[in-house]
């Protein structure tokens, strides 16, 4: 196929991320790249600034191919809350318009925007796609958590939950601009049918069409960093991402096998995790490793007993899970979201319910991964979650 010129726009990018969907859109990116397409991405330097403080410590290298548009307004913080509040990033979204039609893409992608506001929506290109990573389309809390956790089931009084949790209303949802702006969009893509039907449900109109998120093909990660049996946890240190019940589960399972848990992540929660775990006498079993480089982790992955992802709020498609099967190891999960359909895709995993986890930690052991293996678990994520499948259905859609 001949080259393309793309534009994507991400409210992060690496190193200004903070999570799975920036990793996405940078893997993509340099994919499409090697290929010989042109990829230009738009991000907010500003959006990071908001949520983190000093330079990121971990760079990214980029393909030559990339061009990297790193906006800054003069507002600074002020700008991604401007957006939050009317939907438009005042006063740069002159400045990304007049990028966007100097490059004159072929594809016009949008991922996740919460920092620009649905303004970008109204951008025209040849072809327009958005990718739905969270619930932002139709949830101003991103993750149909409402202010006392409970999950959102209808589009209630979202203008309430919003107040009771602490942030200003966006008044461009009381206007409907999600839903004007989307009828420029070509196409939805949701990483999951969870998704699709979600957001489906919440009254979202469009063409959806699903393609799973990927993972880079893997490479050799040497000898075990750690010689010990280990559990591993991988992601923001965060409430939803279920970081408490996972350490007061495996406190609870009182095993008998000589087992760790390695987290790997940074968080708001960090430190009380850390607390809980010194004043339980586990500080030799649970080990809380921040932030690491990507051959670390790989290494981390390929030898870990499970990885244990027990997220409380519907997750999508997280690259967590399809990292782990791509390194051969099983996952052990919520029900919650997309994660259960991961599981049946893979075959290479158990779902717990309820508080059942401190169960499966106690009973589980490398015997277990061993009949993951035995069995060929794992065959069918090799097919599902690789760049060569997504660009199929990708370059599909495209055309």
């Amino acid at each position: 196929m001949e080259s393309l010129k793309f534009v994507m726009t991400t409210t992060f990018y690496p190193p200004y991320h903070l999570g799975g969907d920036a990793v996405h859109v940078y893997q993509l990116s340099n994919e499409l790249a090697k290929l010989g397409h042109k990829v230009h991405i738009i991000h907010s330097i500003d959006s990071y600034k908001w949520q983190r403080k000093g330079e990121p410590a971990h760079q990214y290298p980029n393909h030559e191919n990339i061009t990297v548009h790193s906006i800054k307004s003069p507002l600074g913080k002020l700008t991604p809350l401007i957006s939050y509040v009317i939907g438009v990033p005042y006063p740069i979204q002159k400045e990304i318009k007049d990028i966007i039609n100097e490059i004159k893409p072929d594809v016009l992608h949008h991922h996740n925007i919460a920092g620009f506001g649905p303004f970008l929506l109204r951008i025209k290109a040849p072809t327009v796609l958005y990718t739905a990573h969270d619930y932002w389309s139709v949830c101003p809390m991103n993750g149909l958590t409402k202010y006392d956790r409970s999950y959102c089931t209808s589009k209630s009084n979202c203008l309430m939950c919003s107040i009771r949790s602490k942030r200003p209303p966006q008044f461009w949802r009381n206007i409907g601009l999600m839903y004007k702006y989307l009828q420029n969009v070509d196409a939805i893509i949701t990483p999951s049918s969870y998704m699709k039907n979600k957001l489906a449900g919440f009254g979202l109109k469009g063409n959806f069409i699903t393609i799973p998120n990927f993972v880079p093909k893997l490479s050799d990660t040497g000898e075990a960093i750690c010689t010990h049996p280990y559990f591993l946890f991988v992601g923001v240190i965060e409430e939803h991402k279920g970081i408490r019940n996972l350490i007061h589960s495996f406190i609870d399972s009182k095993s008998d096998m000589n087992v760790k848990l390695l987290v790997v992540g940074s968080g708001s929660l960090e430190n009380e995790m850390k607390e809980i775990i010194t004043k339980n006498g586990y500080d030799d079993q649970i080990m809380m490793l921040g932030r690491i480089d990507d051959l670390k982790l790989a290494n981390l992955y390929t030898h870990a007993l499970a990885v244990i992802i027990p997220s409380i709020w519907p997750e999508n498609c997280p690259l967590v899970a399809l990292e782990a099967l791509n390194h051969a190891t099983p996952i052990i999960t919520s029900d919650e979201g997309g994660l259960p359909e991961i599981v049946k895709t893979s075959d290479a995993g158990i779902v717990f319910k309820d508080n059942k986890l401190s169960t499966i930690i106690r009973n589980y052991n490398s015997k277990d991964k061993l009949k993951f293996l035995t069995e060929n678990a794992f065959e069918s994520s090799k097919t599902n979650y690789t760049f060569d499948d997504f660009y199929k259905k990708y370059l599909s859609l495209i055309k």
